[in-house]
């Protein structure tokens, strides 16, 4: 795992989770909360205290990625989420097409949702997860051919590719211009600007995913008390959404890491850059890149944001071709073949 601070490419505003969310956590993210009504915080039809954050779509499906994109809340966007007054709302129950809104004053959040039966993000407790996809369905996938670039770089040094950089360099050697003038990069900074955040707010795995790919899952876990058990339960709704090439991001407020989902001996994996806390297989260096015990890693990191007293924000995505295409370097690439 990474305990890198938030600086660099890896910096930026929470959290787009996500996604999840946050399933759906995240980023920004859904949280994992206490109830908090029957079936969700609903707001009045018509409330001239209150002001309209915007509808929960694919794009924006998480509450604190309303707050993020509101040059009023912005800046705040954790504290409002973690505050009193909503730190026992259950935000996992928006779905999309919810309507949000925040009191100015007492910035309590609230959301009317037309159909909640099922929860944004749903704990399954007795659920099999998958434990490797059918990978000779796989074999001459996208998904398949990120795993291979991403492995090639297994054994480096965190000081010569970071987290989010192995992800990068994965893409580049499919054929993706990443850096120059109509890059990904670029169109990455830019879409961070006409958001009024940060240039390198979306310079992260769950940026990437918005750009190029579709959300999985994401979800957004706060007053963490048992991590192990909690971390347990996430790996169990990650299962039906994990894949081979999915983007696995994982966030508080301070810490930011990013990989690639895959399989190795019957067993998920994430390979990233970090620090090597549940290696499996090759040598690596103790903070380069490697492949991890999936369900470890996020152990490692419900530990870390419960020893921080901070949310964890976890976001599963997977890229798409279709909208890869668009950033094909000039000179053809293995994504072209």
């Amino acid at each position: 795992m990474s305990e890198i601070s938030r600086t660099g490419p890896q910096s930026g505003v929470l959290s787009e989770s996500s996604i999840k969310k946050t399933a759906k956590n995240k980023g920004d993210f859904s949280a994992v909360l206490a109830r908090a009504g029957k079936d969700g915080e609903s707001a009045p039809l018509t409330s001239q205290a209150k002001e309209s954050l915007g509808v929960i779509t694919s794009e924006n499906y998480t509450v604190s990625h309303l707050l993020v994109r509101n040059s009023k809340f912005a800046t705040d966007t954790w504290n409002i989420i973690h505050s009193p007054i909503n730190q026992n709302k259950d935000f996992t129950k928006i779905q999309p097409g919810a309507q949000v809104w925040i009191d100015p004053e007492t910035k309590e959040i609230s959301w009317r949702q037309e159909n909640l039966a099922e929860p944004a993000v749903q704990t399954r407790k007795n659920v099999q997860v998958r434990r490797t996809p059918d990978l000779s369905k796989e074999a001459d996938s996208l998904a398949e051919s990120l795993v291979r670039a991403v492995s090639q770089e297994i054994g480096k040094n965190y000081e010569d590719v970071d987290c989010y950089e192995l992800v990068v360099k994965g893409l580049s050697s499919l054929g993706i211009q990443y850096s120059g003038r109509g890059g990904l990069k670029d169109a990455l900074m830019n879409r961070a600007l006409a958001s009024s955040l940060p240039s390198n707010a979306y310079l992260t795995g769950e940026g990437l995913v918005n750009a190029c790919g579709n959300h999985l899952f994401s979800g957004t876990y706060i007053n963490i008390n048992d991590p192990d058990v909690l971390a347990k339960e996430v790996y169990e709704s990650l299962g039906p959404n994990l894949r081979h090439g999915g983007i696995l991001s994982l966030s508080t407020r301070t810490r930011g890491h990013t990989g690639v989902v895959a399989a190795r001996d019957d067993q998920w994996t994430y390979i990233n850059s970090g620090r090597m806390d549940n290696n499996i297989g090759d040598r690596v260096p103790s903070l380069g890149v490697g492949q991890e015990d999936l369900l470890a890693e996020l152990r490692n990191w419900f530990r870390l944001a419960k020893s921080r007293g901070e949310a964890l924000s976890v976001s599963l995505g997977e890229l798409n071709r279709e909208k890869l295409m668009a950033y094909a370097a000039p000179t053809p690439g293995p994504i072209l073949v």
